[in-house]
């Protein structure tokens, strides 16, 4: 299959998943509107506004770098992978340790705390399928990550519905996404990885020359993060958490629309552009 075919097929299977992803998360709204009340959906949304903040870092932009680089050798994944696994790892052990503070000196709600710590272990989880993932990514291999993506949106969907009738409140929307990643994890590994084990070598000489790229792409990520998510982390501290349950709702059934088209060009565009370079 010639690059243009590859191409086509990438974006074809990208606006499949685009668009199933987009109506299983808008389900996943309607019915859980109906049995969580405001403040679950405010704690998740403080909860997730600092976590997806800290995953910024957790790789510290390498894999990015690792798709824009044609020439990766064997030994420089290898290092890379577990450079951002350590990473992931550090920073999962200092969200959970700065959880308390957080909770309390951002938002002002002790009951935070806990939900950080338990969505901390998903940098973990996805810096562990990312060099898989993103393999995948950079050969425009896009017909798995679809089919993985949408079995784990439902396993996540499913999982928090179950939950949620339980009487579980917010932490069915927390575990519900710990066993989405697992579910993410487990299937990249097993489908993706063609046979791929990282090696047990980590040097720095090898993560050197993504450094200058990873950095730049992280410094950019912040910026756009903070652009997205300033209302959530000022309406959390202002509000509380029912308020806030009360404005993400909305708010998150607008990104969903608005988020179906955009993953369509730059999850395909990015790879492509670096492929030709």
């Amino acid at each position: 299959m010639n690059l243009r075919q590859k191409t086509f097929s990438a974006v074809r299977w990208t606006t499949i998943a685009a668009g199933l992803r987009t109506s299983i998360q808008l389900v996943q709204i309607a019915v859980l509107a109906r049995i969580l009340n405001s403040e679950d959906y405010g704690l998740m949304a403080m909860a997730s506004a600092v976590v997806s903040l800290a995953n910024i870092f957790s790789d510290m932009g390498l894999n990015g770098a690792f798709v824009q680089r044609q020439d990766v050798s064997e030994r420089q994944r290898s290092s890379l992978f577990w450079f951002s696994t350590l990473v992931s790892v550090i920073i999962c052990a200092l969200i959970a340790l700065a959880s308390g503070a957080i909770s309390i000196y951002a938002f002002s709600d002790d009951r935070l705390a806990l939900v950080i710590c338990m969505l901390a272990p998903t940098f973990v989880l996805n810096a562990l399928a990312a060099p898989v993932r993103l393999a995948a990514e950079k050969e425009l291999q896009f017909k798995g990550l679809t089919i993985i993506e949408i079995l784990s949106a439902l396993a996540a969907f499913l999982s928090a519905t179950g939950l949620a009738l339980d009487g579980h409140g917010v932490y069915s929307l927390v575990i519900s996404s710990i066993i989405g990643s697992v579910t993410a994890l487990l299937l990249t590994w097993c489908y993706l990885s063609n046979g791929w084990k990282p090696a047990l070598v980590l040097k720095l000489a090898d993560i050197r020359p993504f450094i200058g790229f990873g950095g730049a792409l992280v410094a950019t990520n912040c910026v756009n993060h903070v652009n997205w998510t300033l209302d959530i982390l000022l309406g959390g501290r202002i509000w509380g958490a029912s308020l806030l349950g009360f404005y993400s709702l909305p708010r998150n059934l607008v990104l969903q629309v608005q988020g179906t088209v955009n993953p369509i060009i730059t999850n395909v565009g990015f790879p492509l552009i670096a492929k030709v370079q």
